[in-house]
């Protein structure tokens, strides 16, 4: 099947440059490619390996695709613009508050981008465990390079968790993964694979018990739940204890001047 083409409006305000520096934070990525306004991302796709570029151009996103499944597609784009993580409620709701509604209201248009699929973002989440972005990047590029599935573009596809659990933790070091963090990749991704933790369907069930049953896994904690919620879902779904943690609690601190109790944010 030749390239389908689709569009759709962006938001207003919508801020492309943050999607363009999430998707471009590896400049010799082996999964994605990100240009001027561009951005073309490899992904499976039914199995198959699939391109998705999306075209920023006058308050639009252009998308094609080579995915036989065009629909999927669509829904991908979608998520890596972070369109559907409900933000036009959330500016509804608290642009009025006394205490940070200016922040919100100079934020307004921001969207977090999003990884593809929820098994993604926690294989991210534990690449970026107590490392600095720059080794978190090059630890997954090197897990993509090894196991991901080939594009004829010369892309390639983030590898499925069934293909990650069939790796040993000798494999993953070779990789330069340390020997605890390949063990917590690989109880993941079995956990995953084995739908002990049913990672696709998370969306179905609260966040507290999600979070319950990523915690199960060794290595998981609760950065990486936070992260990979944020990644996928979008913080909204997150519990209120949760956003109210202590990166909350700087910021509002940066924006008062007042410190505050912990306690009391809680």
């Amino acid at each position: 099947m030749g390239p389908m083409n689709l569009s759709f409006r962006l938001p207003p305000r919508y801020r492309q440059a943050e999607a363009l520096r999430f998707f471009g934070r590896d400049t010799v990525s082996v999964s994605e490619r990100v240009e001027a306004a561009a951005i073309t991302k490899c992904v499976l796709i039914d199995s198959q390996p699939a391109v998705v570029k999306i075209q920023f151009s006058r308050g639009m996103a252009h998308c094609s695709t080579d995915a036989a499944n065009v629909f999927a597609a669509h829904r991908i784009a979608v998520r890596m613009l972070g369109l559907d993580s409900g933000a036009e409620s959330f500016e509804r709701e608290f642009t009025t508050d006394k205490l940070l509604g200016g922040v919100f209201r100079s934020q307004r248009g921001l969207r977090i981008p999003m990884t593809p699929d929820a098994w993604e973002a926690l294989a991210w989440a534990i690449c970026g465990q107590q490392i600095s972005v720059k080794a978190a990047v090059a630890l997954r590029r090197e897990l993509i390079s090894a196991a991901g599935t080939e594009h004829p573009s010369g892309l390639r596809a983030h590898p499925r968790p069934r293909r990650v659990a069939e790796m040993n933790a000798e494999q993953l070091c070779t990789l330069k993964f340390s020997r605890s963090k390949a063990d917590y990749m690989l109880a993941a991704a079995r956990a995953v694979a084995s739908d002990e933790v049913p990672l696709d369907r998370m969306h179905d069930i609260s966040a507290v018990r999600a979070a319950r049953l990523l915690k199960a896994v060794r290595g998981i904690g609760d950065w990486t739940v936070q992260y990979t919620f944020s990644a996928r879902r979008g913080l909204h779904r997150l519990p209120a204890r949760r956003r109210c943690g202590t990166g909350s609690r700087s910021g509002k601190q940066c924006v008062t001047g007042v410190r505050m109790n912990p306690a009391f944010a809680k």
